[in-house]
C-alpha cells in the first residue's frame, strides 16, 4: 500500500509540466493520476500470488477498521472529557453508558 501511494505521488510530478516556466525537452500534458485500486491490483498481481494478495487486502482492511475504531473511541473520550470540564455529570453518565454499550 505504501509503495502504491509513493508511485502515485511520484507519477503526479513526472506527468506535469514544470511550474517554473522552463520547458522540458518533452512536453507532457498534466494528466489525471491513475486510480489507486487498479494500480494496486496491477502491482500485487505482478509481484505476488493470490494468497499473498489476499493477505495484503485483509491486512489493509484491518488497518482501515482499526483507524476508524480509534477515531470513534477518541471522539467519545473527547465528549466525556468535555462533560467533566463543563461539569455536566448527567451527560457524562449517559456518554459512559453509551460507550460501554449498555
Amino acid at each position: 500500500a505504501a509503495a502504491s501511494v509513493f508511485l502515485l505521488f511520484v507519477g503526479k510530478f513526472q506527468d506535469c509540466p514544470r511550474q517554473d516556466g522552463l520547458q522540458s525537452p518533452e512536453k507532457r500534458a498534466c494528466g489525471r493520476p491513475p486510480a489507486l485500486l487498479p494500480m494496486a491490483a496491477f502491482i500485487v498481481g505482478r509481484t505476488c500470488g493470490w494468497r499473498e494478495g489476499f493477505t495484503v487486502v485483509r491486512l489493509s482492511l484491518m488497518l482501515l477498521l482499526r483507524t476508524f475504531g480509534s477515531l470513534y473511541v477518541s471522539r467519545h473520550w473527547g465528549k466525556m472529557v468535555n462533560s467533566v470540564v463543563s461539569q455536566k455529570f448527567l451527560k457524562l453518565r449517559h456518554q459512559v453508558t453509551e460507550f460501554a454499550g449498555a
